[in-house]
């Protein structure tokens, strides 16, 4: 098995349920560990807030696994109105999912 992440603020509770459903029909469970989300923002501007760290184990790195990472992540970014949804694959590679992008099959980069 390897482990993957997704990143939520937990400003948004009603999403937090649903990501956590999603996860446990999808793999069998998750952990949930908050956290706090630091970044500068376009206008260079520092942007702190609380978040929400889901692990979830999942059984391989297939393109199978990794597109059903990917649409969950999207979906709950389109849900909870948030620009992009910090995605850890279980390959190591990392994405800023945004609600409109699609997957790509290319599971090596990010």
């Amino acid at each position: 098995m390897r482990e993957a992440r997704i990143i939520l603020p937990n400003r948004r509770s009603n999403c937090h349920k649903l990501l956590g459903r999603m996860l446990a029909n999808e793999f069998g469970g998750f952990t949930r560990l908050a956290g706090h989300g630091h970044w500068v923002d376009p206008r260079g501007e520092d942007c702190v807030e609380a978040v929400y760290v889901y692990q979830v184990a999942v059984p391989s790195c297939s393109v199978t696994v990794l597109r059903r990472l990917w649409n969950i992540a999207r979906e709950i970014g389109h849900i909870a109105k948030q620009q992009c949804i910090y995605l850890v694959m279980p390959t190591g590679s990392v994405f800023l999912v945004e609600p409109d992008a699609e997957f790509d099959a290319r599971p090596g980069e990010g």
